[in-house]
Order: structure tokens, then C-alpha cells, then sequence
């Protein structure tokens, strides 16, 4: 096999495990005489598109194993089977373009915002999580400012009790304002007073 031969099949196959589509609708880039057929081979017990499917399906639960270490309190709350269907939607929406992970739930809190159904309360709650635990991720690998967020709910003790592995209940909606700070690579949250606080 050539190198423009090998990079073919790698682009194809690339694009088959992360789930971009040809414009025939099947799985894999469009690449002249690439198939699953001529790219995998199949085999008695496992055909060759059963085999792509396996290598997409754990490399897309990779990615919510991610989004499981960003977004513990979201889980918290969700539970798993209803975390692991958002987080899929999320990924459908949002796939990763960059070289590392550490931006892959950026969109998260808005995507969220963006495909809630009517009506105010729940959605409310899982946004204000994101959000916070966004801006814990960002304050934790950026530069250590202060970051302060207005919420509709106390996210801040939610948050903190769910990484300190408490299970505790869902918090009445209340307005609140935190600050995310990070001293010694220790990331803080805080509850603030709203009349006194600059909030961002």
C-alpha cells in the first residue's frame, strides 16, 4: 500500500470511528473505493460494519467518560443512563475538533440552554450545573482568576457535596451568587452576597 493509499484508509477510517458520514449516508469519509467492506475485514461471526460499529461505539463512550470527569454533579443528578443519553447529544452536536479533551464539554452549559424544553424549574437547575462546573474546569486549568457567576439555584453546595462524594438532594430554586477561585492548584467555591458582589 502506497502512503497516498495509507492516508486514504486512514482518513476513511478516521471518519467512520468518529461517526462523520459519507454523502451516501453510510459510515467513513468519501474516499475514492473505500468501504467498510475493503477497509475491515469481517468474519464468520462478526461482520465488518459490526466491527467499525464497536470501535465507534467505545470511542464515543470514551468521550462521555470525559464529560463524566468534568460534569460529576450534572451525573449526580441525571443518573447515569439519562447523563450518557445527554452527553451522546451533546457529542452529535458538538464533536471534539481540537487536539486534546480538556475543551470537549466547552459548549455544554449552552447546548443545554439551547435544547431545553418550555417551561422553567429542572432545566434551570442542570444549566446553572453545567455552567458552574464549566467554570470550575476553566478556572482550574486557566490562569486561577476569580470567576463569578449569578445562579438561579445554589449550585455552590451542590457541586461541593457531590466532590466530596455526599449524595445530597436537590436544592430549592433560590438566586445565589459564587465565586470560583483556585489557590494552590485547589479550586473554591463561595457563596457570596448579590448586593455586595461585582458579579461577571
Amino acid at each position: 500500500m502506497g502512503s497516498a493509499d495509507l492516508a486514504c484508509t486512514q482518513r476513511w477510517l478516521l471518519a467512520a470511528i468518529t461517526g462523520a458520514k459519507g454523502e451516501d449516508g453510510r459510515a467513513g469519509a468519501d474516499e475514492p473505493g473505500q468501504t467498510t467492506e475493503t477497509v475491515v475485514n469481517g468474519s464468520a461471526s462478526l461482520a465488518a460494519e459490526r466491527r467499525v460499529e464497536i470501535y465507534a461505539r467505545g470511542y464515543r463512550l470514551r468521550l462521555v467518560g470525559c464529560l463524566r470527569e468534568t460534569y460529576p454533579a450534572l451525573r449526580h443528578a441525571l443518573g447515569e443512563e439519562v447523563f450518557e443519553a445527554f452527553a451522546l447529544d451533546y457529542l452529535d452536536a458538538h464533536p471534539p475538533r481540537g487536539y486534546t479533551l480538556n475543551a470537549l464539554g466547552a459548549h455544554w452549559p449552552e447546548h443545554l440552554e439551547a435544547t431545553r424544553p418550555d417551561g422553567e424549574g429542572w432545566p434551570d437547575f442542570l444549566i446553572d450545573l453545567a455552567r458552574l462546573e464549566r467554570t470550575f474546569a476553566e478556572v482550574y486549568d486557566g490562569d486561577g482568576e476569580r470567576v463569578v457567576l449569578r445562579t438561579r439555584y445554589p449550585v455552590a453546595g451542590y457541586v461541593a457535596a457531590v466532590r466530596r462524594g455526599d449524595d445530597p438532594p436537590l436544592p430549592a430554586a433560590k438566586p445565589s451568587v459564587v465565586a470560583v477561585d483556585r489557590r494552590d492548584w485547589v479550586v473554591t467555591l463561595s457563596e457570596l452576597d448579590e448586593h455586595t458582589t461585582k458579579v461577571a
